[in-house]
This record gives structure tokens, C-alpha cells and sequence, in this order.
């Protein structure tokens, strides 16, 4: 048999297996219809839920960092709460936000920083400590503008649980280095984000709008 006969039978298995396909597709449209109708509605609920979820996450983190820098008792119940339900490897961190609030000398800024610095490089850590780490780091200010921006801007993508406050941080550098632009572009990222919680929106408005003012003046 010649190489050209067996590309006819092959072409012929092919055909046949073809057709058989589309018999069993005929003969069980209802079930397959039904299967892929559960596959389409699974990807739909999965992406629902995952963007759900990631709102929330956002939401709870936001709020927890603002909660844990404003004084008085509402901040004070936001670290006791964090100190109950925090792993142990983070307990140096809620010891850091504790004293962060209160004037520490420049040997204890340099060991709160490094500590800081390696625990947000940790392997297996969450994802909400790390950057909660890295955060606070980037509040001591110890290295360069451009430094601390391009860390702030890896905190700032989309996904990262401390994104707002990170672009919110973000502005304030920039509008420091006198790069009102790029301050008043960070604002507006909050701003024009439906997941940003709606109090963050409104203060960051008035910010933007006092920028703004200010400019023009």
C-alpha cells in the first residue's frame, strides 16, 4: 500500500470520525447543552465571587491602616483586635505600630525599619502583613524620593490590599518634590476607583481640590 493510499484512509478516519462527533452531539444536545450551560455559569460565579472577595479584602485593609493611625480609642481597639487574631511571626509589627504613634529615636526608627524591610520580603507570609510592612516602612522615610516611590508603586497595583494607601502616600510625595501633577494624578486614581471606600474618595477630594486651588493660585 502506497503512502498515498494511506493519507485516503487517514483522511476517511478522519472524516468518519467527524461525523460521529457530530451524531453524539446530536444525539445528547440537552446534556451537553446543560454541561457547557454549568461551565459558563461556574466561570461567571467564580469571577463574581474572586472580585467580590478582592473588594472586600481591599476594603478591610484600607480601613484597618487608616483605624491604625488615627488616635485615640478606635485605634487603640483596632491593635487589640489585630493582636488577637495576628499570626505570631507579625507580633514585632503591632509592637511597631504601638510605638509608631509616639516620637522613637533614631536607632529604634533604623531597627524598626530593617525589621519591617525583611519581614515584607518573607516567603509564605499573607500578602495583607507584607504590604502592611512595607507600608510603614516607607512612612520612616529613610530612603531617597524615587526609592520609596517606586516600592509605593509596586504596593499600588491592582490586586495589592494596600493600594489606596499607597497611591494616598504616593501623592504626598510627590506633591513634597513640588510635582503637583503627578500628586493630583494619584488623588484622582482613588477618586475614579469604584472598589476605593466612599470615606477615602471624599478625603481625597477635598485634597485634590485643595491642590488644585493651590496650583492655580
Amino acid at each position: 500500500m502506497t503512502a498515498e493510499d494511506n493519507s485516503i484512509f487517514d483522511e476517511i478516519n478522519e472524516e468518519l470520525k467527524h461525523d460521529e462527533f457530530l451524531s453524539f452531539l446530536k444525539r445528547n444536545s440537552k446534556p451537553v447543552t446543560i454541561i457547557i450551560g454549568i461551565v459558563v455559569i461556574g466561570i461567571v460565579f467564580y469571577s463574581w465571587w474572586n472580585s467580590q472577595k478582592k473588594q472586600r479584602l481591599e476594603l478591610i485593609t484600607t480601613n484597618l491602616y487608616q483605624e491604625l493611625y488615627t488616635s485615640g480609642k478606635k485605634s487603640d481597639a483596632a491593635i487589640e483586635n489585630l493582636e488577637k487574631n495576628a499570626p505570631a511571626e507579625i507580633v514585632p509589627l503591632i509592637s511597631i505600630i504601638k510605638s509608631g504613634r509616639k516620637l522613637v529615636s533614631a536607632n529604634d526608627v533604623q531597627k524598626h525599619a530593617d525589621y519591617l524591610l525583611k519581614l515584607s520580603q518573607t516567603n509564605g507570609l499573607d500578602i495583607v502583613w507584607k504590604d502592611l510592612a512595607l507600608l510603614i516602612y516607607c512612612s520612616y522615610k529613610l530612603e531617597p524620593n524615587e526609592d520609596l516611590l517606586k516600592k509605593l508603586e509596586f504596593l499600588s497595583v491592582e490586586g495589592r490590599p494596600f493600594r489606596y494607601s499607597a497611591l494616598e502616600r504616593m501623592a504626598i510625595i510627590y506633591e513634597n518634590m513640588g510635582q503637583h501633577g503627578k500628586a493630583i494624578e494619584n488623588l484622582s486614581k482613588i477618586i475614579d476607583s469604584v472598589e476605593a471606600p466612599i470615606s477615602m474618595k471624599k478625603r481625597m477630594q477635598k485634597i485634590k481640590n485643595y491642590l488644585i486651588n493651590k496650583e492655580i493660585l
